[in-house]
């Protein structure tokens, strides 16, 4: 059996998060092995933890340390963790910012369960994934 994709969430809404949580449990190939409500313990977990996520999912908008700047701190710590930034916000400007600080895909918040689906698995054999 393959190996399954682990997956960091990375969200201050609990009921957003423990949908992607739900979702993301059903798929045979990926398991959830830490839940994050902001950037802060995204990092405290990753300096603190010898199982590393394959994949970080991060909401751009939280408190304390935001995923912009948690993205870019993770990318430049420990670069083989890929950071698929979650936003609402679907401008260039901020995709190309995102990108710019290490994140390797996003998903806008209203997607399909089976475009992220489809966005980590993609993210996670490429590297980085982008559907224009």
């Amino acid at each position: 059996m393959k190996n399954k994709i682990k997956i960091l969430l990375a969200d201050d809404e609990e009921l957003f998060r423990k949908g992607l949580y739900f979702l993301l449990q059903r798929e045979s190939d990926m398991e959830v092995i830490f839940e994050a409500s902001n950037g802060q313990q995204v990092l405290d977990f990753l300096e603190n933890t010898d199982t590393y996520p394959d994949i970080i999912l991060m909401d751009l908008k939280m408190p304390d340390v935001n995923g912009v700047e948690a993205t870019r701190m993770v990318h430049k710590a420990f670069p083989v963790i890929k950071t698929i930034a979650l936003t609402s916000y679907h401008t260039r400007a901020f995709i190309a910012n995102m990108l710019h600080v290490g994140a390797s895909a996003y998903l806008v918040k209203n997607a399909s369960p089976a475009l992220m689906v489809e966005t980590i698995r993609k993210d996670y054999e490429k590297g980085f994934y982008y559907k224009p």
